[in-house]
């Protein structure tokens, strides 16, 4: 359904679009659109979920003996690996109607904000103290979205997204976040 609703909007903005028009490009009823989506906002979002549950697990994966900012690190850029073997015309596609609606923007902003408290209780759940994951969870986010930004506009000289957000990761180390 995510690929009906982006080739719907090759021709028209996503805020103009229905819910049931997506459902009847996907071939399914409305009806069946609703049991998957709350709404049609959603639907650009489904892939989400993964996203942040590999990030989690590289991070709860990761050697206890590394300094929790390389922990972080490793899970973040561990975590997106295989999410960026499908190439970047789809995600720089989705990320171009998100950018085109402001609704889309908040939702993005709220998923990140998620992402940053599933990182942070992580953290916490490592006997790291709150203010430390609260900072490295949003930290961690700024790195995921940067280095995600930076690959989609292919500013990474070819580079892959976990390269992207490695670089981010040692721009921020170089300037004493670790």
């Amino acid at each position: 359904m995510q690929k009906a609703a982006l080739f719907l909007c090759s021709n028209r903005r996503f805020d103009d679009i229905t819910a049931a028009e997506i459902a009847s490009s996907a071939g399914v009823t409305e009806r069946t659109f609703f049991r998957h989506f709350q709404d049609k906002r959603d639907v650009l979002f489904v892939g989400f979920p993964f996203v942040a549950e590999a990030i989690v697990v590289g991070i709860e994966s990761s050697d206890p003996s590394e300094a929790i900012f390389s922990r972080v690190r490793g899970g973040v850029v561990n975590g997106v690996v295989h999410f960026a073997e499908f190439g970047r015309d789809f995600p720089r596609t989705r990320q171009r109607v998100i950018d085109e609606s402001q609704s889309l923007r908040e939702r993005e902003l709220t998923k990140l904000g998620e992402l940053s408290v599933s990182i942070r209780d992580t953290l916490l759940s490592l006997e790291c103290d709150r203010l430390t994951a609260t900072i490295l969870g949003d930290v961690a986010v700024g790195a995921f979205w940067n280095g995600f930004r930076i690959w989609i506009d292919g500013d990474d000289e070819g580079g892959t997204l976990g390269g992207a957000i490695e670089s981010v990761f040692r721009i921020y180390a170089s300037i004493g976040c670790n």
